[in-house]
């Protein structure tokens, strides 16, 4: 049939050589059009499908080879083939460049050579034209593909990328090709990685599944996960690398993200020291997180857990109810939550809380029990710090009043001591039953004063120290005090601050820890006393919660003895409180430090392990106030009255009369007032020399009574007296040489020499 002859168009402005090429042909059942020109040709071309175009080179109007470029360019799927009178090579090459099929020279080529190149032309151009195709539906695929295709040489040039590149990084193929991958695209700090990974790819060594951050053209990095195979081409003399690459920046940035997460969820369980556990119901596995490998002692994974695994670190004590409590959520589908104490790896114990809850599958079965591991031992620690504090508080409240109450009566007994003393003759019988009265009330008026030191109501007489100095001042009778077989160590700062406090509680603070010590060292040992300027800050709060961050001064005094047990430190500071056999000591030593350092503002703290010593270190707020000495109570020979009048007044009216009929011996005369409006009228009837009141009393405190009688009188002399003395009840900074301070229970002796002090300015 006609539509399966081949039909040919042959251009050719020669009409001779169309008709030779014609009749070369005419064996062959071929359908032929002749046209004289090229613009014919091009007209008829555009409406008429041939199969193979004979085109004459040399055509009227067209120069070298643009007859045939002409052809290809708008009819790309036509075979052509061009006759030339020339076997030149460079126009031979030029033409087969341009797309022409073949070419033949005219004048030396036969019919069978002619049609054995027109059909060789048509079938090289199909299968150009199924490759052509091919070649646009693989592009087309690679460019359409969301993921990133290049090609390299092995000197790392750009050959040719994909759309989808050329969208995600913002560059054209015309601005890249040829240029250096490396050198383009890839962080200067992995430049050597990268080229190192591409030279392995070139060796066929490919690393399949390398990821690596490309920059884009605004600076952004993007992180492409990387799959190489090597290309040969030039008859396999060359190699290039195929590189497909997905964009994974959003996986990279989940997974660091849940990274980010893990760590962050790993640091804050160790910070609150809370752990996590799973335990999977279906395959018996139980699951630590690493902070509860931390909480017991052991490295991440350092050993096989189990169940039996944590209940071999439970003390003994609690074993027994943890298994039963345990058991009982399980059973009965309840939450599950205990406080227990562990011995970790370490041997340490410690108190845990741990809390759980049961997870079930879909038909209704256990599935997984999650729960937490709480280390509370810090916050345990803190807990029983502050049950001892408030105990100590409490315990200072009591012995304060006891105190009191109790020097009231001793007053009143050493007062009629002296009455009956002055009383009687020198060689009088009785005078030693009254002196041995007078010494055991001035025995328990030592006790007392202990009891008012702990419970911090004694009177301070605080003053600008240096701990060093006072150390130095003592080191004789710290000396005299211990035995040769213990060797005494002084450490001091030298670049040590000041403190301000009592000096004489400053003096019975140190003697007081020094024969605790000696106490301790009965075969000998070692005897150290240390001073140090320190920096309270937050870290030594979280231990000791009551502590204020700040500049201190510590005293610490340490010894080698035979230390103190556990149970027993948190008792050593009560009252009464004593390891000692009968009548080695009172108890009363170490709450007298307890009490000085609180008064002054301090903390005291002991460190202290069975056969190891014991430390003592007491922190004193630095201060940088100046020094100003104390006056001293002068001496005076002379106590007897001088005509001067007296007013006193107390709550206790044993105590008012016996002072009344001490002070009438001495040539006084005294007037006695129960409140306020008593003292007004004494003063305003006649000229009053002195008043002494009492500190507490129950309507108006003496602080009170002297205020208002100042604002009166304002050359008034005055002696407050108390058996305790609380802050805010008066203003001791304000005492001077018209306003003094006796404590009770005091001598007769005392109270005269106050009185002439006061009253002779």
């Amino acid at each position: 049939m006609e539509n399966n002859k081949i039909k040919i168009a042959i251009v050719e402005d020669n009409p001779g050589d169309a008709v030779i090429i014609k009749k070369l042909l005419e064996e062959e059942d071929f359908l032929i059009d002749h046209f004289p020109d090229l613009e014919s040709a091009l007209n008829t071309f555009e409406n008429v499908h041939y199969d193979i175009a004979l085109i004459d080179l040399g055509l009227p109007g067209c120069v070298g080879a643009e007859a045939p470029m002409m052809i290809i360019n708008e009819f790309p799927l036509l075979p052509i083939i061009v006759f030339t009178g020339s076997d030149n090579p460079r126009i031979i090459k030029q033409v087969l460049s341009i797309g022409a099929q073949d070419y033949l020279i005219k004048g030396k080529f036969e019919g069978d050579t002619l049609i054995r190149s027109i059909r060789y032309s048509i079938e090289r151009k199909k299968i150009s034209e199924e490759l052509y195709k091919q070649k646009a539906f693989a592009e087309n695929i690679i460019d359409t593909a969301h993921a990133i295709v290049t090609i390299l040489d092995e000197n790392s040039n750009i050959v040719s990328v994909n759309k989808y590149f050329e969208d995600l990084s913002g560059f054209q193929t015309n601005e890249i090709k040829g240029k250096n991958w490396i050198d383009l695209f890839v962080p200067f700090e992995i430049k050597s990685v990268v080229s190192q990974v591409i030279n392995d790819a070139f060796d066929e060594h490919l690393k399949q599944g390398f990821t690596n951050p490309i920059k884009k053209r605004n600076g952004d990095l993007v992180f492409i996960e990387w799959h190489y195979s090597l290309l040969q081409y030039d008859n396999h003399d060359k190699f290039a690398l195929l590189s497909i690459g997905q964009d994974i920046s959003k996986r990279k940035q989940a997974e660091d993200e849940l990274n980010e997460n893990a760590e962050l969820l790993k640091k804050t369980q160790k910070i609150a020291h809370i752990g996590s556990w799973i335990y999977d119901y279906k395959f018996n596995r139980l699951i630590w997180s690493d902070e509860v490998y931390s909480i017991f002692g052991l490295a991440p994974n350092e050993i096989k857990i189990s169940y039996d695994t944590m209940m071999d670190f439970i003390v003994e004590e609690d074993r027994v109810e943890f298994d039963r409590a345990y058991k009982f959520a399980v059973n009965n589908d309840k939450p599950f939550e205990f406080y227990h104490k562990i011995k970790s790896r370490d041997g340490s114990e410690k108190f845990l809380h741990q809390k759980a809850e049961l997870e079930k599958d879909g038909s209704g079965k256990i599935a997984r029990i999650i729960g937490t591991v709480h280390d509370i031992t810090e916050q345990k620690e803190l807990e029983d710090e502050l049950r001892q504090s408030q105990k100590m508080e409490a315990v200072g409240l009591l012995a304060g009043g006891v105190a009191h109450d109790f020097n009231n009566l001793l007053m009143v007994i050493l007062c009629n001591c002296d009455i009956l003393l002055s009383r009687s003759k020198k060689d009088d019988p009785g005078n030693e039953d009254i002196l041995e009265i007078r010494k055991s009330a001035q025995r328990a008026g030592e006790l007392t004063r202990q009891l008012l030191t702990f419970s911090r109501k004694q009177i301070l007489r605080p003053q600008i120290i240096d701990l060093n100095l006072v150390v130095n001042d003592l080191e004789k009778m710290i000396g005299r005090l211990i035995s040769e077989k213990i060797d005494l160590v002084t450490v001091l700062d030298p670049d040590l601050g000041t403190v301000k406090a009592d000096r004489g509680q400053m003096d019975q603070v140190i003697l007081n820890l020094v024969v605790n010590s000696r106490d301790a060292m009965p075969a000998g040992g070692k005897l150290t006393i240390e001073t140090k300027s320190v920096q309270l800050d937050n870290e030594y709060m979280k231990i000791h919660s009551e502590v204020k961050s700040g500049n201190y001064i510590m005293l610490a005094v340490t010894d080698t003895g035979i230390g103190i047990k556990k149970d027993v430190i948190k008792k050593i500071f009560e009252p009464f409180y004593t390891t000692k056999t009968a009548g080695k000591g009172t108890g009363l030593g170490l709450s007298t430090v307890y009490g000085i350092v609180k008064q002054s503002d301090g903390y005291v703290y002991c460190y202290s392990e069975p056969g190891k010593g014991t430390a003592f270190k007491i922190y004193f707020p630095l201060t940088n106030d100046e020094f100003v000495p104390e006056s001293e109570l002068k001496e005076i020979e002379d106590l007897s009255s001088h005509g001067e009048k007296i007013v006193i007044i107390d709550d206790e009216k044993s105590i008012s009369d016996v002072i009344t009929k001490m002070l009438k011996k001495e040539g006084y005369e005294v007037f006695e007032a129960e409140n306020f409006d008593d003292i007004q009228r004494y003063y305003k009837e006649q000229k009053i020399d002195l008043l002494i009141t009492d500190v507490v009393m129950p309507e108006m405190n003496g602080d009170e009574i002297g205020l208002k009688l100042l604002d009166e009188y304002p050359d008034t002399k005055i002696i407050y007296m108390s058996g305790y003395t609380e802050s805010g009840i008066m203003d001791f900074s304000l005492l001077n040489k018209n306003k003094v301070y006796i404590q009770k229970p005091f001598t007769k002796q005392t109270l005269l020499q106050n009185i002439r002090n006061i009253l002779n300015n």
